[in-house]
């Protein structure tokens, strides 16, 4: 029987690797795809400019480097910024404000409902406003 004290019998090995970066000898796994795609880039780069063998080196030297800085141990800090945000709707329906449809003016439904029994607007501009001149007359007086 084993003492429930003793450190051989409750010790479990755990492999090191674990939750650490994959890694290809010094060089993290998950910088040797665009470190290809910007050093083949850079190289063309440099072709087409029929730049010199050294300079060509510094600037796929450089253009890794600065992608390292970026993305580094958390890439998803620099690369997420590009992501773009959701374009959120509802299923295509218009907005319509409460007022229209608490008094069904703005509801298809309801205005074919409403068609013909809607009051005909007066055609005439001076009787209406002579009615306006009356009611604020006869307000006043109520006053």
């Amino acid at each position: 029987m084993a003492n429930n004290n003793d450190p051989q019998s409750t010790y479990r090995p755990v492999n090191a690797m674990l939750g650490s970066q994959p890694r290809v000898g010094p060089l993290p796994a998950n910088q040797l795809f665009p470190w290809t795609v910007i050093s083949l880039g850079l190289w063309l780069v440099a072709s087409f400019m029929s730049l010199p063998l050294i300079w060509t080196v510094l600037l796929v030297f450089w253009g890794d480097v600065t992608w390292w800085l970026l993305t580094g141990k958390t890439p998803w800090r620099f690369l997420s910024k590009f992501i773009s945000t959701p374009n959120l709707t509802r299923g295509g329906v218009s907005y319509q404000s409460i007022y229209t449809y608490m008094n069904g003016i703005g509801d298809v439904t309801s205005t074919a409902k409403t068609k013909g029994k809607l009051k005909p607007k007066s055609k005439s501009k001076a009787k209406s406003k002579s009615k306006t001149k009356s009611c604020s007359a006869n307000a006043s007086h109520r006053q």
